[in-house]
């Protein structure tokens, strides 16, 4: 079976860009190809502008700003040539039947005999797409329906037929998944597949029932967020983020689409509100104001929204939305009728399109929570999540036990290991012969149990001669850091000791792991902020995925690394002045890696790079003995640090850790790991005492309070 080792992307916009993009991030070579610009003297300049724009965009499609150069630049009128170069098309064009098949056509000379078609569409069905190619090229088209942003948005909707050759899906589903790092949901050839059909439903049918009520947008979503599990945006705030007018095409395509008896006609109705919206120009975020209205007020930020009875915007106000859904049904009001409303029509609906659009319900869970960022999936959410003794609920429950399909008892990694050590932060798995450290804290926060079980894991990995993978488990992060609220109550009770015990600890534990000698691997995804960024460069080798957001940013509550970072940013600028500015630089700024490519550009980390975070932990099994030179000196270069760090946005506690450094450059001599440890163990519980400190551990530990200073 051959592998997919170069692409092209057909449509520069900003969804075909942003594949291209992340074809780039998994260093496969692509081309990139739009029509020609026949009014410049350039005629990829269509293309040519995306890429510039991709340098700036927010946010950013490509994980660095050197994997441009895995992106080919051409045109459709010159450079179809390049095609016959490419194992995988993918066409991201106007959602314009006849022009599609025109591209088509276009394309089929330059066709190799294995090159596999798919279209990015998120409306067309798969068979109408195809009708009028070949049977041979048939048999290779597919629809790879990518999320916006497709750097970020893990789930791609994948549709195929019973006349696509196994190998095409098979090939396509390898690359998508461990190249380009995304989940994959096969769906029905159905208008809109899953997420489309079933997330505008909700969103069409929210909003026009509450202008068509008069309700206020902002106890909605508070209420969608805080009890049904949606992200902040809620169901308006989305809206906003999609935009009206793609809204409305949207939903008009599907609806055009849709058998004339299904439910969504009836839901998708004419507003006059939306109209009038739309008239002024109020599409949402890309217009500058939606439902929801930021503005500048002589530097402050001013939230307004869209009131539906007044057509104009009015201030947000604040809003009490009740603890639980018990407690929001039981109101009788006319939210609690709306969102009775809401929900039985929406559950309805879902149940209704089981098997149509898919016969897993799991599928549709997972469809839904990637594509909207859900806490629960819909069917998640019915069966679980509401109230069991509301008689509404209770009927719909019946309808779906009576549809539902087995889940899939498919084992995890962690069924079938053996825990070997374990306490209540932490446990220490063998699994295939290898040693598996998992945090069990939230976000994975550091705290002495942690620490003490890392100290363990090693002499018992060195023992059995077997690597340690530390891994995030099921944590979306690796690790956020210290539990700062240890130093808030330590601070509070002014525990210093405590605290001088606590970093001895940490050090203790990291130093265990750079010095282990079986390897040490992390596998990193999420955030890895203070405490978890220097477990990262304590390891031997890190494997991380491709979002990782890193930073030693200790100063942001007023104090500094205090578990070797310190220590070695400045062992790993080995001596170079340039590099040892850099290191002290992120320190101060609190650098936060955009990406894993930042990260180990940034922070000198051995890397390797995975786009998917459900394959991170295969790789690290996969990593041979890793031959390693622990740095424990380094000889200082002479550096004046203020004049070569712009200083001016530095309050007091940042100019303190700067003369600290300048203090330890001055020094003047190769410095030893053992006297960098204890500077920085110092300074750190002199930071510690220091009232400002204090509040800013404060404002992180009780963001509501108003906290005292000592």
């Amino acid at each position: 079976m051959s592998l997919i080792k170069k692409v092209c992307v057909i449509g520069s916009g900003v969804m075909g860009s942003g594949i291209a993009a992340q074809v780039a991030n998994s260093r496969t070579n692509v081309i990139l190809l739009d029509i020609a610009d026949e009014g410049s003297k350039n005629p990829s300049n269509i293309v040519l502008s995306a890429i510039e724009k991709m340098q700036s965009q927010k946010p950013a499609p490509l994980s660095h700003p050197s994997l441009a150069t895995y992106i080919t630049v051409g045109n459709l009128r010159d450079d179809l040539n390049l095609i016959s170069e490419c194992d995988l098309i993918i066409e991201v064009i106007i959602e314009k039947l006849d022009i599609k098949h025109t591209l088509y056509e276009t394309l089929l000379p330059y066709l190799k005999d294995d090159t596999i078609i798919a279209s990015n569409t998120s409306t067309l069905p798969l068979a109408k797409l195809k009708e009028k190619l070949p049977q041979s090229v048939q048999n290779r088209f597919i629809i790879t329906h990518f999320f916006n942003p497709p750097r970020y948005m893990e789930l791609l909707e994948l549709v195929s037929d019973v006349n696509n050759d196994s190998s095409v899906i098979d090939r396509v589903e390898g690359f998508i998944s461990k190249k380009l790092g995304k989940i994959i949901i096969h769906c029905n050839d159905t208008p809109g597949f899953i997420a489309n059909r079933i997330g505008c439903f909700l969103l069409e049918f929210t909003v026009r029932k509450a202008i068509e009520k008069g309700l206020n947008p902002v106890l909605i979503d508070q209420i969608f967020t805080k009890l049904l599990g949606f992200p902040t945006t809620g169901i308006f705030g989305l809206y906003d983020l999609i935009g009206h007018d793609v809204m409305a095409l949207i939903s008009k395509s599907l609806a055009s689409a849709l058998d004339s008896r299904d439910k969504y006609h009836e839901i998708y109705t004419e507003s006059d509100t939306l109209s009038i919206m739309k008239s002024k120009g109020l599409l949402g975020r890309k217009s500058g104001a939606g439902f929801y209205k930021v503005t500048k007020d002589q530097g402050k930020t001013v939230k307004q929204i869209f009131d539906f009875k007044r057509l104009e915007y009015v201030e947000l106000g604040l809003v009490e939305i009740p603890t639980t859904l018990e407690e929001l049904f039981n109101k009788n009001d006319k939210y609690s009728d709306f969102f009775k409303e809401i929900l039985a029509t929406f559950f309805s609906y879902i149940i209704s399109l089981v098997p149509e659009i898919s016969d897993s319900t799991e599928d549709i869970d997972k469809a839904m929570k990637l594509g909207y960022s859900l806490k629960y999936g819909p069917f998640e959410l019915l069966d679980s999540c509401m109230p069991k003794n509301e008689s509404w609920l209770k009927e719909l429950r019946a309808e779906l036990n009576a549809i539902k399909r087995p889940i899939s008892n498919k084992p995890t990694w962690q069924n079938t290991a053996k825990i070997v050590l374990s306490n209540d932060s932490a446990d220490l798995f063998e699994y295939r012969n290898n040693h598996v450290f998992v945090m069990k804290t939230k976000m994975n926060s550091l705290n002495h149990q942690i620490f003490d079980l890392i100290i363990d894991s090693v002499k018992l990995s060195e023992d059995k001669s077997m690597k340690i993978i530390i891994y995030p488990g099921n944590s979306k992060h690796f690790s956020v850091g210290a539990d700062i609220r240890l130093f808030y109550d330590q601070i509070s009770s002014k525990n210093f000791k405590a605290i001088e015990g606590f970093i001895d600890l940490g050090q203790k534990a990291m130093l265990a792991l750079k010095y282990a000698s079986i390897d040490v691997i992390s596998c990193a995804h999420g955030l890895a902020l203070g405490g978890g960024c220097e477990l990262l460069l304590h390891s031997h080798h890190v494997i991380a995925h491709q979002n990782l957001n890193a930073g030693l940013v200790e100063l942001g509550v007023g104090l500094i690394p205090g578990w070797g970072g310190v220590k070695e940013m400045f062992l790993r600028s080995k001596g170079d002045k340039g590099l040892l500015i850099r290191n002290l630089k992120n320190i101060l700024v609190q650098y936060q890696s955009a990406s894993s490519d930042f990260f180990a550009k940034e922070y000198n980390v051995d890397c390797n790079f995975n786009m998917s975070t459900e394959n991170i932990m295969s790789e690290a099994f996969e990593i041979q003995p890793i031959a390693r030179i622990a740095t424990n000196s380094v000889d200082l270069p002479k550096i004046d640090l203020a004049s070569e760090i712009d200083t001016t946005n530095f309050d007091n506690i940042t100019h303190e850790v700067l003369e600290f450094f300048q203090k330890i450059i001055d020094m003047g001599k190769t410095i030893d790991e053992s006297t960098l440890l204890n500077m920085e163990k110092e300074k750190f519980l002199q930071l510690a005492v220091k009232p400002t400190s204090f509040e800013r551990i404060g404002r992180w530990v009780c963001p509501s309070k108003c906290v005292n200073s000592l």
